[in-house]
């Protein structure tokens, strides 16, 4: 079972040439239509697992012409399975390869590295308590997303990530004191319930996670004292790169509208007429002009 996969539901509208509705069932076309053009690629949902794309619903289709080609489109509702690697994700990894900048790894569950929906790349400054040499190719560990490279249609995402588990050693600490579990459990209440945007964010992270928490039409609600050690502090670690993206976006916005405050204070230009420096005609220089104006 790859626990890494996440369930998800998407409408949108699709084109499909006429030459290929001739014959068999119509929702069977369009069915397998949807699978060849989204399974084992990457869209906006990140990675879409192949063999998991399901038609729930579609219209009644409309015939029309797209770049000379008779089409027709159907709007359609379908569920799948992907991977969105997002910062603060923890997967369970196999070390494909070590060199000198560090390990290459993939998802466990997975057959090989070309077979990963992910690959993971573990820079030697990240690989916590651990030295390069206690690493050996085919061992698992678990590794913490900092950033990922998704790319449209691209069959693999990018991460790069550190090590937080590697052969019983836990480069977080998920054994807390009970005070600083206390002064954290206070800290990630105070900041989810003073800040709408960190739980807007937060709200899709926590949909995908198995955290002990209560939905209902009025959203989801997290039990914060039922949370593990881990969890807790996979939450904290979220939080912050929530809380920093959001000042790098605030400050950008300060920045922007001090520029255009300073633009908006500074004086006119004032208009000055032109100074001629005065210059003396000839004689014959005057008869010309005076020809001319005459």
């Amino acid at each position: 079972m790859k626990e890494y996969l996440i369930t998800q539901e998407n409408e949108k509208s699709i084109h499909i040439p006429m030459v290929s509705m001739r014959g068999g069932d119509v929702s069977s076309i369009v069915a397998k239509y949807m699978k060849r053009s989204l399974e084992g690629i990457c869209d906006n949902f990140g990675y879409i697992e192949p063999e998991s794309v399901q038609l729930i619903s579609k219209n009644l289709g409309k015939i029309l012409t797209v770049d000379g080609q008779s089409m027709v489109e159907y709007k359609v509702k379908y569920k799948f399975k992907s991977i969105y690697p997002s910062p603060g994700d923890v997967y369970v990894c196999v070390i494909e390869s070590i060199t000198k900048m560090g390990l290459v790894c993939y998802l466990k569950g997975t057959e090989s590295l070309d077979a990963s929906p992910l690959i993971v790349i573990v820079p030697q400054v990240f690989l916590g308590e651990n030295s390069l040499s206690s690493f050996s190719e085919g061992d698992t560990c678990k590794v913490e997303v900092m950033e990922s490279r998704i790319k449209y249609k691209n069959r693999q995402i990018q991460s790069v990530a550190k090590i937080v588990w590697f052969k019983g050693i836990n480069s977080r600490q998920t054994i807390m004191e009970p005070g600083d579990r206390s002064a954290l459990e206070d800290t990630l209440i105070e900041k989810i319930s003073s800040s709408p945007y960190i739980q807007g964010e937060l709200h899709t992270h926590i949909c995908h996670k198995e955290y002990p928490c209560t939905n209902n039409e009025n959203g989801i609600f997290l039990n914060v004292s039922s949370l593990s050690d881990e969890h807790l502090i996979e939450i904290n670690h979220i939080i912050t790169h929530i809380e920093e993206y959001n000042q790098t976006f605030v400050d950008k916005e300060l920045q922007l509208k001090e520029l255009t405050e300073t633009n908006t204070n500074q004086p006119k230009d004032v208009h000055l007429k032109p100074h001629y420096k005065p210059f003396s005609l000839t004689p014959f220089q005057r008869r010309i002009l005076n020809l001319i104006s005459s």
